[in-house]
């Protein structure tokens, strides 16, 4: 997520294209899977860290969680969590404060969020506008601990596409892009 940012602004070093390892998603175990088993067969397909998606509250202790991990020979590559940001809900942003902080407990720096989840209706300016804005207020809490947030495009989200990617990094830029290899 970091070289993409890099990236963008030619900031990006050749060593650092050659020594990118991979991180595997736990998006596919499900919301609660059995933590040591997922881990064991994410090494055995030899990735070299893991993102963690699972909701806090079932992950539990992140020095536990942290100790889980460092034990299987893998590295924690981000905490991921999703939400739709489009209303300047305080409500909304401490959930997103929250994880940020057990991010940081977990020893990564990479918070990555997907958010602008629409339904029903076209984006509209403000949209994209309010969700920049609360990207650039998490990413700057964010960046106090020691974190990026790194933004992910998804499907059913205002940014789908290249063109809607650039609308947002436009608007702000207290945050990274991290793209996801499975919807290349």
């Amino acid at each position: 997520c970091v070289a993409v940012t890099k990236a963008r602004h030619g900031e990006l070093r050749a060593e650092e294209i050659l020594s990118t390892r991979l991180a595997c998603s736990t998006v596919t175990w499900g919301r609660n899977p059995d933590i040591l088993q997922m881990l064991s067969e994410i090494k055995n397909a030899g990735y070299a860290g893991v993102e963690f998606q699972q909701p806090i509250e079932w992950l539990g202790d992140a020095m536990a969680l942290r100790s889980m991990v460092a034990g299987t020979g893998l590295e924690i590559a981000a905490f991921y969590h999703g939400s739709a940001l489009l209303t300047s809900d305080p409500a909304e942003l401490d959930v997103h404060r929250r994880a940020i902080d057990y991010t940081a407990s977990l020893g990564t720096r990479v918070y990555m969020i997907a958010g602008g989840w629409i339904s029903g209706r076209s984006a509209t300016d403000s949209d994209y506008q309010v969700l920049a804005d609360n990207l650039d207020t998490l990413g700057g809490y964010a960046l106090d601990r020691g974190i990026v947030v790194s933004f992910h495009p998804h499907m059913g989200s205002i940014v789908e596409n290249l063109d809607q990617v650039d609308i947002l990094m436009g608007l702000a830029t207290g945050f990274s892009l991290c793209p996801d290899t499975a919807h290349l």
